[in-house]
C-alpha cells in the first residue's frame, strides 16, 4: 500500500512540476506533524501511510504528544504545518484546543474532515471564531478518506506551504533591502515608475492565507554616491487597498523608512490666483499639512463638521523637497526624465483644453485659465499643498471648490489617506507626488492620465536621486 501511494505521489509531483514554482525537492527539510483520530483503525493506518510516504519524499515527520503537554509549544514552533484527519470529533477538538492555547499556530493547520461535519459546532468555532481557513471538506461520506483525491489535496497543500517557506527564506537572504517603497494605483502609473528604475526584478509573494502580491525591486542612483533600493507595488484604486498594501510592504520589508504614493490626481483650479492655479499636467506634492481625509466628518442636521486626522508627511523628505524646488534650475533635470518616459511608453502630451466645470449646461462658456509662466506653458509646474483624499470619485466642481475653500487643497485623489494612516501607525514617513489629469468636474476624463503619471514618476526619480543615503 505504501509503495502504491509513493508511486501515486511521484506521479502527482511530476504533473505539477511543470510549474516554475514547484521543485522536485520541495519536501526536503519540511517539518510536518500528522495527527489522526485515535479511535478509528483505518484512519490511523492512513496517517501512518502518509507519514512513511512523506518521509521517503524528504519531509521530517515530527511526533507530538496527543495530550498537548507544556512542552508542546516548543515542538509546534519547529513545525511548518500540521495535518489533521478529523474522522471523529476528538481530533477536531484537539485542533480547537491548539487554537485556544496558541492562536498564532492556526496558520500552520490543515484540517481534513467529512463534509457532514460542515455545520458542526467545532468546525464553525474553528472557522468563524479562530479564523482557520484551511479546512478541507470532502465529498466522501463518513470515514471513507482513503482516496486518491484526498491524497492529492494533501500533497498540493504541502507543496503550497513549502513554497511560502522557501520564499520567506529567500527574502531573508536577499541583499536587496529597500529603504523606499513606492505605491501606485493604476497600471500606467506603475509602468511610468518602473521606467525610472534600474536592475528591476519581480518578486511574487503568496501568504498561507492565499493572499498574492507582486513586488518590483529596483534601484535609483544617488547623486552623492551609492543607490537607493526601491520596492514598487500596485494597490488598485481606493484608500482601503492602499492602506493594506502599505502595511504589507512595511511588514515584509522592515528596512523601508518612507513610502511614496506616486500617480495621478484631480487638480483644484484657482482661476483668481495665477500662483495657486493648478493646470492639467502639473505636479502637486504634499506639503506640511499632508493629506486631508475630507470624508472624515460629523454630519448634523444642518451642519457638516470636518475632522480629518492630522498625518503630516516625512519631515526629512518634505524638507528635501522644499529645498529642491527652491534651488531648481530653469531647465530642471526631471524634464529629460519625463521626455524619456513619454518616448518609451509612446505617450504624447495632450492639447490643453478649456476649463469647463459644467459642459452639460446650455450656453455655458469655458472658464479662462490664468497663465503663470508663458515660456514653459507646455511643461509641468510643481506646486506643494495639502492633498484631499477619500474613497469618492469626485465629479463635482461645486464640491471641489468647497473642499478647496475649507482646506486650501491643490489636488484630490483616492489613495493617499490610506498611505498616511498606515505609515503613521507604523512609525514610518510618507510623501505624495501626483500628476494632474483632470479637474474633478463634469468634464472629468482619462485623456491626461498617461502624461500625468509620467510627470509624477519623472519628478519622483529626480527627488530621490538628490536625496543623500541614510547613514548606517
Amino acid at each position: 500500500m505504501v509503495a502504491v501511494s509513493l508511486i501515486r505521489a511521484k506521479k502527482f509531483l511530476k504533473t505539477v512540476s511543470t510549474s516554475p514554482n514547484i521543485n522536485k525537492d520541495f519536501f526536503n527539510g519540511l517539518n510536518i506533524w500528522i495527527s489522526a483520530s485515535s479511535r478509528k483503525k483505518e484512519i490511523i493506518d492512513l496517517a501512518q501511510r502518509y507519514q512513511i510516504v512523506f518521509q521517503k519524499l524528504g519531509a521530517n515527520i515530527i511526533q507530538i504528544d496527543k495530550n498537548l503537554g507544556n512542552d508542546t509549544k516548543d515542538h509546534i514552533d519547529k513545525l511548518d504545518l500540521i495535518i489533521m484527519f478529523a474522522a471523529t470529533p476528538g481530533i477536531s477538538a484537539r485542533a480547537l484546543e491548539i487554537c485556544n492555547k496558541w492562536p498564532e499556530y492556526k496558520y500552520k493547520m490543515y484540517i481534513y474532515m467529512p463534509k457532514e461535519y460542515e455545520e458542526g459546532f467545532i468546525r464553525r468555532r474553528l472557522a468563524e471564531f479562530h479564523g482557520v481557513k484551511r479546512i478541507r471538506h470532502l465529498e466522501e461520506k463518513s470515514f471513507c478518506l482513503r482516496t486518491p483525491r484526498l491524497f492529492e489535496k494533501c500533497l498540493y497543500d504541502i507543496l503550497q506551504e513549502n513554497q511560502v517557506k522557501r520564499m520567506r527564506a529567500m527574502l531573508a537572504k536577499s541583499e536587496h533591502k529597500p529603504n523606499i517603497g513606492i505605491i501606485t494605483a493604476l497600471p500606467h502609473e506603475l509602468n511610468a515608475v518602473l521606467e525610472t528604475m534600474y536592475d528591476i526584478r519581480l518578486e511574487t509573494y503568496r501568504t498561507p492565507d492565499e493572499i498574492y502580491q507582486e513586488y518590483r525591486l529596483g534601484t535609483i542612483r544617488c547623486d552623492f554616491g551609492g543607490k537607493h533600493n526601491i520596492v514598487v507595488a500596485r494597490a488598485g484604486k481606493g484608500n482601503n487597498k492602499a492602506a493594506v498594501l502599505a502595511t504589507n510592504l512595511i511588514n515584509k520589508y522592515p528596512t523601508i523608512k518612507e513610502i511614496f504614493m506616486v500617480g495621478v490626481a484631480a487638480g483644484v483650479p484657482n482661476v483668481k490666483n495665477a500662483k495657486e492655479h493648478v493646470r492639467l499636467g502639473d505636479i502637486v506634492i504634499s506639503d506640511e499639512h499632508g493629506v486631508i481625509q475630507y470624508d472624515f466628518i460629523k454630519q448634523n442636521t444642518n451642519l457638516t463638521h470636518y475632522d480629518p486626522p492630522a498625518r503630516p508627511p516625512s519631515h526629512a523628505w518634505l524638507t528635501h523637497a522644499t529645498n529642491h524646488l527652491a534651488l531648481m534650475k530653469k531647465t530642471p533635470r526631471y524634464w529629460s526624465y519625463l521626455d524619456k518616459i513619454l518616448a518609451n511608453l509612446d505617450v504624447i502630451r495632450p492639447k490643453t483644453g478649456p476649463l469647463r466645470d459644467c459642459p452639460w449646461a446650455s450656453g455655458r462658456k469655458a472658464i479662462k485659465q490664468p497663465t503663470y509662466d508663458r515660456a514653459h506653458r507646455k511643461r509641468p509646474r510643481i506646486l506643494a499643498g495639502p492633498i484631499a483624499s477619500s474613497n469618492t470619485v469626485l465629479k463635482s466642481a461645486r464640491v471641489r471648490d468647497k473642499i478647496r475653500d475649507v482646506f486650501k487643497v491643490k489636488a484630490i485623489e483616492m489613495e493617499a489617506s490610506g498611505i498616511a494612516e498606515a505609515t503613521w501607525q507604523a512609525g514610518k514617513g510618507y510623501l505624495v507626488v501626483r500628476g494632474i489629469c483632470d479637474f474633478a468636474n463634469d468634464d472629468k476624463n482619462k485623456k491626461w492620465q498617461p502624461y500625468a503619471a509620467a510627470a509624477a514618476a519623472a519628478f519622483t526619480r529626480d527627488l530621490i536621486e538628490t536625496m543623500p543615503l541614510m547613514q548606517e
